[in-house]
């Protein structure tokens, strides 16, 4: 059965589904498209006899080369030759150059034409080769499955073009030394006129050794579900790439096990710096990646991955190390979608290495919006530590930056920090200090804390003699240098909120959270997973928190989601620790009360569970509004001294509710200021329903058998009215212009008023008189004899 009628049978059964998995079937086995191309498969090696093809001719008709088109007469022509992108190679005379092929009427073992277009005259004694050492003619005659021999090497002088879907190449053994000019691509996967032309296929066991300086990659892939597997990178020293693999606009690219092998084979300067695996930014290169079990280790020469498309990114099982700049950079702002890098167990370090911008350290991770969603808590990165002029000692110092534009400013970004610092820091005991540029930032201030006075904390909401400079240019270079010798700050107070939220394409620490060059909130970058260790988060906008040691650097809080943080983090103002959509509300935090099918056989405690109390009465259990954020922000523990305008779930001798001016209860309604049922305010106790209970009680309750009767501020209670008179004046202080007085005689109050009550029935009782908070007067109808008689008062304001 021939081979064909295989691949047939794959592309029947794979063209309803997804073409990932239909790929990864086809490319597991790498077969041949006919008998004819599995025939020439060498016997001991399984691999093709590319060295068949790599061919090279001294052509005579034309006897030499004009620039423009020429139609060249070959006397036997090779095997595999295209005009699919398919380049040769003129050296000879005049000065060597790889041309395309536009016209083939040449077939193999025989004459005939090739026609293409030069750019330089080539005399006689000219020759054509070809210009990937046969691997192209290779492919195109084993129409697209190919397996190189162990030991090749091609010298490549222009891309090896890769233009067939569910095709393999497996080059095993073989390296490609890459001498292609204009920083163009050693291998080239699809086209750039339509990323969608050509799909499913499979590199395998790369690898690519630069043969002269180049900015571009080694390979280049714009097809769709591209399968690059075991790449490997060679140094040669005085030649470079740009990038290893480049990837514009394949939505489903998968890399696996990439080995960067430590070497040095990247361009990495001050005007340039490259990465393993990058994706340039524009609407056309809106590529989505997987990229697992790789090794990316830069030695100290280049940046990891620099995702500057936009679009969905996942790295599993990857060590980025040992990097100059980055592990990670990504880019959401280039098209404005809502997409995320996803960690799965990744090795984040950057190792002794060095920045070729100066001591401005590196980054773990950049995002320039997007959300990054991580499983482990290793931030990478690496914050700088400054230099002193002059003696050191043993303070703590940290530096900060904060960029200010037309339309606001930003959060403060730590810089560096300064760990064996001078008492006092003036001329004799400078420190040089070194910052990124901030894109847009019309000017920066600079902050200096004393780390060890602080605690780590930043002191928002409080002046504090920390400002070092003001107006600092720092958006047009790559760095910004001051020299602080500054005695004595400037005292500010430095506001928490802040107003606008600028993009960071760079800026050293663990995790750098961009805000997209926006006064809208929701353009921040968000992270979401366990509390980063190691070296700083940093926040464009919202990063309000502190620093807290956590073992050799600091993170701050902010607009985070930590499922596994063993430092309580202080919420931000906007977005508190919930997840959101940039351009939506913030999500919520759901802490579910039980599965769906769940029963309790008894009564259990509840999901949020704030553990033991044992502090004395007065203690807020959880503030829900603050009076005074800047300042909770700017405490070491986020926990400063409650005030008597937060809105707050309190305890005293159980439980308390408080707040600056109501607390109200509502049933069957929303909270909309009006349709409450029961309201309480610093003077009143509303109700709208009516009460039902048991018993009513007063605050207090009088019972006085003398004459002027002392009730205090008493609304209710028991008096009597001398024998032989008719009036009695009440003091009590529970009188008001509104009151309603109700009197009734009780012959039972005997007892309370230590007195015998007069039982004559008859007689009524009028209120006659009221002094406002002091009295009122009851008048009788008629003077009781012998016995008092008892009456009984109640008053409703």
């Amino acid at each position: 059965m021939k081979r064909t009628a295989i691949y047939f049978l794959f592309a029947v059964v794979c063209y309803p589904v997804a073409f990932a998995w239909c790929g990864m079937l086809i490319a597991n086995e790498p077969f041949h498209s006919d008998e004819s191309a599995a025939s020439s498969l060498d016997s001991s090696s399984r691999g093709f006899r590319v060295s068949e093809y790599n061919w090279t001719v001294s052509p005579k008709l034309p006897s030499s080369l004009a620039v423009g088109p020429n139609t060249i007469t070959l006397p036997n022509c090779p095997k595999g030759l295209s005009t699919n992108d398919h380049f040769l190679y003129i050296a000879g005379t005049g000065i060597p150059e790889a041309v395309k092929v536009t016209v083939v009427n040449c077939t193999p073992g025989a004459g005939g034409t090739i026609s293409l277009v030069a750019t330089s005259v080539h005399g006689d004694g000219y020759t054509i080769s070809s210009a990937t050492g046969g691997i192209k003619e290779a492919w195109e005659d084993a129409h697209g499955v190919l397996v190189l021999p162990p030991g090749h090497i091609a010298t490549m002088y222009a891309p090896l073009h890769l233009e067939k879907s569910n095709a393999y190449m497996d080059l095993s053994g073989a390296t490609l030394v890459c001498n292609v000019p204009n920083n163009g691509p050693c291998v080239k996967i699809g086209n750039d006129s339509n990323p969608g032309a050509y799909s499913n296929i499979t590199i395998t066991n790369l690898t690519c050794k630069p043969g002269t300086k180049s900015t571009g990659p080694c390979l280049e892939d714009n097809a769709q579900h591209t399968r690059i597997l075991g790449m490997t990178a060679m140094g040669n020293p005085g030649s470079y790439f740009g990038y290893y693999i480049q990837t514009d606009n394949d939505q489903s690219m998968e890399i696996s096990a990439l080995n960067t092998n430590s070497t040095t084979a990247l361009r990495c300067d001050m005007s340039f710096c490259g990465s393993a695996v990058y994706n340039p930014a524009g609407p056309d290169n809106a590529a989505v990646g997987w990229i697992h079990d790789s090794n990316i280790s830069m030695g100290c020469s280049g940046n990891g991955v620099d995702w500057q498309g936009g679009n969905d990114l996942r790295l599993s099982n990857v060590i980025l190390q040992a990097y100059s700049q980055w592990g990670l950079r990504f880019n959401r702002t280039a098209n404005g979608a809502d997409s995320r890098v996803v960690y799965n167990k990744v090795h984040n370090e950057r190792g002794n290495c060095s920045n070729p911008w100066g001591n401005v350290g590196a980054a773990g991770t950049i995002m320039q919006g997007g959300a990054l969603e991580s499983d482990l808590q290793q931030s990478g990165g690496a914050t700088p530590e400054f230099k002193i002029n002059g003696t050191t000692d043993t303070t703590l110092y940290h530096y900060y930056v904060q960029a200010i534009n037309s339309v606001g400013s930003s959060n403060v970004l730590l810089a560096g920090y300064v760990r064996n610092g001078p008492g006092t820091i003036n001329r004799a005991h400078a420190v040089s200090v070194v910052f990124p540029s901030i894109p847009n930032a019309k000017t920066c201030n600079l902050f200096r804390i004393n780390a060890d006075a602080n605690g780590g904390d930043f002191p928002f909401g409080t002046p504090a003699a920390i400002q070092v400079a003001t107006g600092l240019p720092c958006s047009n270079r790559s760095v910004n240098t001051f020299t602080d010798d500054v005695e004595s700050p400037s005292s500010v107070t430095v506001s928490g909120s802040a107003t606008w939220f600028p993009d960071l394409p760079y800026w050293p620490g663990g995790i750098i959270l961009g805000g997209g060059n926006s006064t809208n909130p929701y353009q921040m970058s968000r992270y979401i997973g366990p509390g980063p260790v190691g070296f700083p988060l940093i926040e464009a906008g919202l990063g309000y928190g502190s620093y807290y040691s956590n073992g050799a650097g600091w993170f701050t809080a902010g607009q985070l989601s930590f499922s596994n943080n063993p430092v309580p983090v202080a919420p931000t103002s906007l977005n508190g620790i919930g997840v959101y959509i940039p351009n939506q509300q913030p999500r919520a935090v759901l802490i579910p009360f039980a599965a769906a099918n769940s029963r309790f056989p008894r009564p259990i405690k509840g999901v949020l569970n704030l553990g033991y109390f044992r502090q004395p009465t007065g203690t807020d259990v959880i503030t829900l509004l603050d009076q005074s954020y800047d300042a909770t922000l700017g405490s070491a523990s986020h926990r400063p001294g409650a005030g008597p305008r937060d809105t707050a779930i309190s305890v005293d001798s159980g439980l308390a509710w408080r707040d600056p001016s109501s607390v109200s209860s509502y049933v069957d309604s929303l909270a909309d200021g009006v349709n409450w049922k029961e309201r309480l305010t610093a003077t009143l106790k509303l109700l709208k329903v009516p009460v039902n209970a048991p018993a009513y009680q007063t605050a207090t309750n009088c019972a006085s058998a003398t004459s002027a009767a002392g009730c205090g501020s008493a609304a209710a209670g028991s008096v009597v009215i001398a024998p032989g008179a008719t009036t009695l004046t009440v003091n009590t202080t529970a009188v008001t212009d509104k009151s309603q007085i109700f009197l009734q005689e009780d012959t039972t109050r005997g007892t309370a008023l230590a007195v015998t009550c007069n039982t004559t029935r008859g007689r009524t009782y009028t209120v006659t008189a009221r002094n406002l908070g002091t009295s009122f007067t009851i008048t009788a109808s008629a003077a009781p004899v012998i016995d008092p008689a008892c009456l009984s008062y109640h008053i409703v304001n």
